[in-house]
């Protein structure tokens, strides 16, 4: 018998350690598509059928609140924000589902990804 169909989430932050640790506990639920890089970032948009996408906008060239925004005309899946900064309300005020403070510990990331997919299916 086949196994059921994982959702992929979209991980999108500058620190490759951050990434790999998110993929690593994430993976053991979700297929997890990560990204450094606005193209690869927008390809995924694209061509990928995304359950949830968690992401830093401390990003060098502030395109990630461009692409926040973007997700959110596209589509109401959810959007984590994890971040050392300071701007809740501008996350929430272009989109974002959940806004969380960084250092996230992956089980709390893990958990809450959990409780957002469960509610959009």
């Amino acid at each position: 018998m086949p196994e059921p169909k994982r959702s992929t989430i979209l991980i999108i932050d500058q620190d490759e350690p951050t990434r790999i640790l998110y993929q690593r506990e994430l993976n053991r639920f979700y297929d997890v598509f990560i990204s450094s890089d606005q193209e690869s970032a927008a390809n995924a948009l694209e061509e990928t059928p995304l359950a949830a996408v968690v992401l830093d906008p401390g990003m060098p060239d502030c395109w990630v609140w461009d692409y926040i925004a973007l997700i959110r005309q596209r589509s109401a899946i959810p959007i984590v924000v994890c971040t050392s900064q300071d701007d809740r309300r501008r996350a929430l005020a272009l989109g974002a589902t959940v806004y969380l403070l960084k250092p996230v510990l992956p089980c709390t990331l893990l958990a809450e990804l959990t409780r957002l997919i469960q509610v959009v299916e």
